[in-house]
């Protein structure tokens, strides 16, 4: 038996391949290669797409970049109202941008980013600290360099105390008279004498309810008020009211008897009464770099109609002694802010106190949008106060 099985080994041993064998190695072999070739190149091909896919977004939030930085550079060249309408066809060269930046108000609300209509009337308004200021201008230059002045506009403010907050040694009744809020506006006259400066300005005071139980309120339902015209002519947010004043007087005058110069009797009128919300106790006139007149109770639409290029600045003057003296400096300074908005006529606009840039880069298959908004820089500070004047 044993010999019968060394008998089959040898002559299977000489036994040659079948023919074909190679040809199925050698197919078999190139399949395996193909396939680990073509694994390769997949992952090849796919990091060469994140790789031009990295690259591309990363060109694309450059142009992005550039756009936002050519906007806030035409912002700072151009004067208040320079706006930008882009990003309405084609990405041109990489990247496009615009700028929105007028606005019926000021603070400025976006109706289409932020639902108010349960918000707090606060949302309406700005916040001024104690001694601090806010200019806004009056008017705007479009990207046409076409002057547009503001004919009507109403400022509204409040601040944030009630009764309870007072010293038990102030009267509640003087607090009506009592100025807490400065305001001025500036301008270039038109006309013959064009280019000159002029201003007006005034002090007002806050609003106060006394209500069937003798308790006194402070808020935004009942704003004090002044403006080029009567707060019922503006188209106010829902909610928001006018407070009406009561024994309104115009312009009275006092006979000051003194000794003049050349020794005789010198008389001087001196203003000694108030004036409607849309007029302004103070307005100076200059000629040759001087004072030339000073008139009362002016109507603050006629200087808006008589100069270009008008400045409204806001100056909070609450006065933290009137509180309780038990209150540390915190609490006296979050009760001194004053809290405002400005309003314009239905055909008037003013810069926001952010304009919106937009800006959106394009590379390959990428996009990038970037958004900045960019707080308005105060203008013209020297002209804040009416101490100066530059002729």
């Amino acid at each position: 038996m044993k010999k019968s099985f060394a008998t089959i080994r040898k002559l299977l041993g000489k036994k040659s391949a079948p023919k074909g064998t190679a040809l199925l190695v050698a197919l078999l072999v190139m399949g395996i290669l193909t396939s680990v070739s073509l694994g390769v190149s997949a992952l090849v091909v796919r990091e060469m797409g994140a790789t031009r896919l990295v690259l591309d977004s990363g060109k694309a939030y450059y142009s992005a970049e550039a756009g936002i930085e050519l906007a806030l550079l035409q912002l700072e060249e151009n004067l208040p109202g320079f706006e930008r309408v882009g990003l309405l066809g084609e990405v041109d060269e990489g990247f496009d941008w615009t700028i929105k930046n007028l606005a019926n108000e000021y603070p400025y609300l976006d109706d289409e980013k932020f639902d108010a209509t349960d918000a707090p009337l606060t949302v309406y308004y700005g916040v001024m600290d104690l001694n601090k200021s806010v200019t806004i201008p009056l008017y705007t230059v479009g990207d046409d360099g076409v002057l547009h002045g503001v004919e009507k506009f109403l400022v509204q403010f409040y601040a944030g105390f009630d009764r309870d907050d007072l010293s038990v040694d102030i009267d509640p009744s003087f607090l009506t008279g009592w100025d807490v809020l400065r305001w001025k506006i500036y301008g270039l006259t038109t006309g013959v004498n064009s280019g000159g400066t002029e201003s007006i300005n005034d002090l007002t005071a806050v609003s106060f309810l006394v209500s069937g139980d003798d308790e006194m309120q402070t808020n935004a339902m009942i704003p004090s008020w002044f403006g080029s015209h009567d707060c019922n002519e503006f188209d106010v947010p829902e909610g928001i009211e006018c407070a009406t004043y009561a024994n309104q007087s115009h312009t009275v005058f006092e006979e000051i008897h003194s000794i003049g110069t050349d020794g005789g009797d010198l008389v001087q009128d001196v203003y000694a009464g108030t004036c409607l919300p849309t007029e302004a106790r103070e307005h100076y006139s200059y000629e040759f770099g001087q004072s030339a007149e000073v008139s009362h109770c002016y109507k603050i639409s006629e200087f808006l109609n008589k100069h270009n290029y008008n400045y409204l600045s806001l100056t909070n003057l609450m006065n933290p002694l009137v509180f309780k003296r038990g209150y540390d400096n915190d609490e006296k300074a979050l009760l001194s802010k004053l809290y405002y908005r400005v309003q314009l006529g239905s055909e008037d606009q003013v810069v926001r106190e952010f304009a919106d840039i937009t800006s959106v880069g394009e590379s390959g298959d990428s996009m990038i949008r970037l958004n900045v908004l960019k707080k308005r820089d105060s203008v013209l500070p020297v002209f804040n106060f009416a101490l100066y004047h530059m002729d």
